[in-house]
């Protein structure tokens, strides 16, 4: 609860950041003079972090019986196809732990250790302040990885873990300066897939068991924090070229 409660309070103060900044222009405070008009062919890069999770493994984490949290880091790199069309390519780390029926003598925690990689591709809105837009991304990803299980007698097992996500997710980017992209996203509508592969007890053969989940999912645990660098040059043959101005600048 206490999460939410912290992740909802940044959304907050994400959007009042965005509707301050065309009243800070106004006022002569300088701002971003990024041209939302001039983007196509630009790079950019940067990463994200999501505190909660957005597994299947994360149900029902909100019941007083259960305990769970999770911390998730990506890396992108992408390109703008046009002003209002961009995609690229992201890497990242994702951990979960949940524990069921903690300090009792029923209690079993389970961990996973995921490794992601994906694509995604974004449509952007039209500029709705002078440096503030949204967007819908698209994406498609995969993880590979494992899940510890430590039941009541404190016994452990190791499983294989893999999962797959599709689906589309909004965000919000505010352009502090003519380089960085602060960005909120809130929100997933898709599917998603988890396997968890292990040897049966009994008969010693490997089992696979599936959890899957489509819909719409706008709960806190969907809140992700990224920051973005566009880089000045529009192509790497002109960074090669020496034909750009240095990195710009802050």
């Amino acid at each position: 609860m206490c999460l939410k409660k912290v992740l909802q309070l940044a959304l907050a103060a994400f959007l009042v950041m965005s509707i301050s900044a065309p009243q800070s222009a106004a006022q002569g405070v300088p701002v971003s003079t990024i041209n939302l008009e001039d983007l196509e062919g630009k790079y950019f890069t940067g990463g994200s972090l999501n505190l909660g999770t957005r597994q299947i493994g994360m149900v029902g984490a909100d019941n007083p019986n259960n305990n769970g949290f999770g911390v998730g880091i990506d890396a992108y790199v992408g390109k703008f196809a046009t002003n209002r069309l961009a995609y690229g390519l992201n890497v990242g780390y994702q951990y979960n732990s949940f524990t069921s029926l903690p300090d009792t003598d029923l209690e079993t925690t389970s961990s996973d250790n995921l490794f992601n990689v994906g694509v995604f591709g974004r449509a952007y809105s039209n500029p709705c302040a002078p440096n503030v837009n949204g967007y819908l991304q698209g994406e498609v990803g995969f993880g590979f990885g494992n899940q510890k299980f430590t039941d009541n007698s404190g016994d452990e097992t190791i499983d294989g873990l893999n999962d797959f996500r599709i689906g589309v997710v909004p965000g919000i980017v505010l352009y502090p300066t003519d380089h960085i992209m602060l960005e909120l996203q809130y929100g997933f509508l898709g599917y998603t897939s988890r396997r968890t592969t292990y040897d049966d007890i009994s008969t010693g053969e490997e089992v696979q068991d599936y959890s899957r989940w489509g819909g719409f999912d706008f709960d806190a645990k969907t809140l992700t924090i990224c920051l973005m660098y566009i880089l000045p040059y529009p192509s790497w043959n002109d960074k090669m070229n020496d034909s750009f101005d240095g990195f710009g600048k802050f």
